[in-house]
């Protein structure tokens, strides 16, 4: 079993580093066969876990700690379809992230988020429910039940629950926007999320992830267009409820109109549109034209009204360390580096 273990472990670390089974084998001087069944546990490690020690520097102790349980259709995703490399290597990537911030927070309290209460489904919940369950998140969360959300990052942080940025340095994973724990009736849920200098955007996928945690952990639905489009449904009604909606929008808003909407409440315009539709505010031809225009002013990329992004604090300046497998508690060593949730994967030599 130990040996077992050490096996799915040489294969996290291959997937962290975004390598084939022909390449890792290659860089450790064995055939591919037989690391193939040192993975699936069918022949000792052995000299493999110190010729990966050697060759590609884990954090001490890698061998150690739980092996990923994450495959394809595992985790939560708000992004583009990927490759399969780029999704095994962000599967590993998240593993080891949330396996930190656990360790980092054991002990501390959080809030049990996660609803039991929601049924099986076939179809997306309808917009009413969700603005209902999204309602009683921020009444759970202590924020107000109008106006805008202050800050996302603060509210889910307050909860107990981490968010932290999802860097490898090995694989680029950037087309992902966020990712969040699965299941969380263990153990408290992790955000992770890209970097990204749109503060509206990164509100949005923060609460989008938190739409995963609450709605999408004690019963999961098993088709991933039910997950996502519950968990844009539930950004959008969490960041703009549906009183506010009815105050704030109208059939004949402008494009303009909508910015100023958007500097209050901090959420983009393309959301704001699609929120108005859904809410019935605005009817499919007028969301239709809306965005055209969005798209012909090439709001898509760049849109008008500055937000400044969110910084994760709870975790404090990047203060996991996978390096070493080792918390530091301070971060008065590095006083120059920004305050963000990092958490590098390896040393890169």
């Amino acid at each position: 079993m130990h040996e077992n273990f050490n096996g799915q472990r040489l294969r996290d670390l291959r997937l962290l580093h975004g390598m084939t089974q022909k390449a890792f084998a290659e860089a450790l001087g064995t055939p591919q066969p037989h690391l193939s069944q040192v993975e699936r546990g069918l022949k000792p490690a052995g000299s493999l876990i110190a010729a990966a020690t050697f060759t590609f520097a884990p954090p001490t102790g890698f061998f150690n700690t739980p092996a990923s349980p994450y495959v394809a259709g595992s985790l939560n995703f708000r992004t583009k379809k990927l490759a399969s490399r780029t999704m095994e290597a962000a599967n590993a990537t998240f593993h080891e992230l949330e396996w930190q911030a656990r360790a980092k927070l054991a002990g501390t309290h959080y809030l049990k988020i996660s609803r039991d209460d929601l049924p099986d489904r076939s179809e997306p919940f309808g917009i009413q429910q969700i603005n209902r369950i999204a309602d009683e998140t921020r009444a759970a969360l202590r924020i107000p039940p109008s106006g805008p959300v202050p800050n996302v990052t603060r509210s889910v942080e307050r909860a107990g629950i981490p968010v932290i940025y999802l860097d490898n340095p090995f694989v680029d994973i950037t087309d992902i926007d966020g990712i969040s724990s699965p299941r969380i009736d263990i153990d408290r849920g992790v955000i992770s999320v890209r970097r990204d200098q749109d503060g509206a955007r990164t509100r949005f996928t923060r609460a989008h992830e938190l739409g995963h945690l609450v709605m999408h952990t004690a019963c999961r639905p098993g088709l991933e267009n039910i997950r996502e489009t519950e968990a844009h449904r539930f950004a959008g009604a969490f960041l703009m409820p549906s009183r506010d909606a009815v105050e704030q929008l109208s059939s004949t808003l402008t494009l303009e109109g909508f910015a100023r909407v958007k500097a209050r409440y901090a959420i983009s315009i393309s959301a704001l549109v699609r929120r108005a539709y859904e809410l019935g505010i605005i009817s499919y031809d007028r969301y239709r034209s809306l965005n055209i225009q969005i798209s012909s002013r090439g709001w898509r990329k760049t849109e008008p009204v500055s937000v400044v992004p969110e910084t994760p604090l709870f975790i404090e300046d990047g203060s996991i360390s996978l390096k070493t497998h080792s918390v530091s508690e301070t971060a008065s060593d590095s006083p120059k580096r920004p305050a963000a949730d990092v958490i590098p994967l390896f040393k890169h030599h």
